[in-house]
């Protein structure tokens, strides 16, 4: 009986082993994803700019195709909107990955010892995305409100849009070009999307 019971062991210690490793190489897969996506995102920026100067050049030389080229530059900001709708999917999920997989004990609820590696965890994963803070204290505080339910943190993340005047747990910046930021400034608006 011991035999068996240190084989089931030996096999339930392998299957975890290798779970947690397939779950890591997704992981990475969405990190080079999301990394893809911020370059793409500068690209299409700097796309846009040039296609303003154009715009710009052509309607002080000329004045013709001006109504052809405001139509691009359009396409390409919404194309640039589309973008970010996809790095922020993106990175949404690369979080809801790190919370579900650091509930080492699968009952749904992140217990005071899942909290500190997964807390790491959140915190390595933030530090090689490019336009996402983490804010470890007020996340900690919303496990302690919920009682630790993974359910209630997924809804928190998912949620990231909604006005919920509680203090943001992931703020959301994706990366953009010089004259976004000027443009966010000019208008005196925020530009970031607070969790």
């Amino acid at each position: 009986a011991k035999t068996l019971q240190s084989y089931n062991d030996k096999l339930y210690a392998q299957a975890t082993g290798d779970f947690l490793a397939n779950q890591a190489n997704e992981m990475g897969d969405d990190v080079g994803r999301l990394q893809r996506t911020a370059e793409d995102l500068s690209d299409t920026a700097t796309r846009i700019q040039e296609l303003e100067a154009t715009l710009k050049m052509i309607t002080e030389t000329q004045g013709q195709n001006v109504t052809k080229l405001e139509d691009q530059v359009k396409q390409s900001e919404q194309l640039l909107k589309e973008r970010k709708k996809n790095w922020k999917t993106l990175v949404l999920r690369s979080l809801l990955h790190v919370i579900i997989d650091n509930d080492t004990d699968g009952d749904f609820t992140i217990d005071p010892e899942e909290l500190d590696p997964m807390c790491e965890s959140l915190n390595e994963l933030t530090k090689v995305m490019d336009g996402i803070t983490f804010y470890e204290e007020n996340f900690r505080e919303e496990v302690s409100k919920t009682g630790g339910s993974i359910k209630d943190m997924m809804d928190l993340i998912k949620n990231m849009d909604s006005a919920s005047g509680r203090p943001p747990i992931f703020v959301f910046d994706p990366p953009k070009d010089e004259e976004d930021e000027d443009k966010g400034e000019e208008e005196g608006g925020e530009t970031k999307d607070d969790l």
